[in-house]
């Protein structure tokens, strides 16, 4: 089964552990989107091989800066399916 999983911890502070599972392998990307529908960080992961992994988001944008107070939206793209969840930082 691919999806994604849990955000923890959520609300995070600095950071927050993404949980995915990947069925097959897959070519995973991954963007965070402000409550704006802004993109605020950009991550290409490649191809993942089946399996459960977990990728830490340091609460930065694309620019290194650390991202405000706010609801997030996280999305996973993996091959052709696509999930979203929110995460809240809270400062």
């Amino acid at each position: 089964l691919t999806e994604l999983k849990s955000i923890y911890p959520n609300p995070f502070n600095p950071s927050a552990t993404i949980s995915y599972n990947l069925a097959t392998p897959a070519e995973v990307e991954f963007r965070i989107f402000n409550s704006r529908g802004q993109l605020v960080r950009n991550m290409a992961l490649g191809v993942k091989d089946a399996g459960t992994w977990n990728l830490v988001w340091n609460g930065t944008d694309n620019n290194g800066r650390a991202v405000p107070t706010g609801i997030y939206y996280i999305q996973m793209q993996a091959g052709k399916d696509s999930f979203i969840r929110k995460a809240v930082m809270m400062k």
